[in-house]
């Protein structure tokens, strides 16, 4: 399943126990010890939310990062690599140059997010 490239706003991805089985099953079903670091890091994920210890922005900054981890594994980090390759090499059209094509659609993903939150009443960072 592609979660991130569909609409997911009627879904509760934290509780979508399919989206977990697709997203992990295929990485950790021949590497038992890489499922055992994966838990291990959601433990002291979810230790630290339930503890209250650690401040929230540390849970968010973790989580945070482990995303941008992810990315060079994505589909859209190889089609964005292959673009660039191809901007390098001078063989594109001005409209399809990285710029052209991935600000519009930056600036429309961050229009929609601030009004997603501001009719949640959260602040954006």
């Amino acid at each position: 399943m592609k979660h991130g490239t569909r609409n997911c706003k009627k879904q509760e991805p934290l509780g979508d126990e399919d989206a977990w089985n697709d997203a992990l099953r295929v990485g950790m079903v021949d590497h038992p010890e890489l499922a055992q670091e994966f838990a291990f890091l959601l433990s002291v994920i979810k230790e630290s939310v339930e503890s209250r210890t650690g401040e929230m922005s540390r849970v968010a900054d973790t989580l945070d990062r482990a995303i941008h981890l992810m990315f060079p594994f994505t589909e859209t980090y190889r089609a964005a690599q292959e673009l660039w390759m191809l901007s390098l090499r001078g063989v594109l059209e001005w409209k399809n140059e990285p710029g052209e094509l991935l600000r519009p659609a930056i600036e429309q993903g961050n229009k929609e997010l601030r009004r997603l939150l501001a009719g949640k009443g959260w602040n954006q960072k």
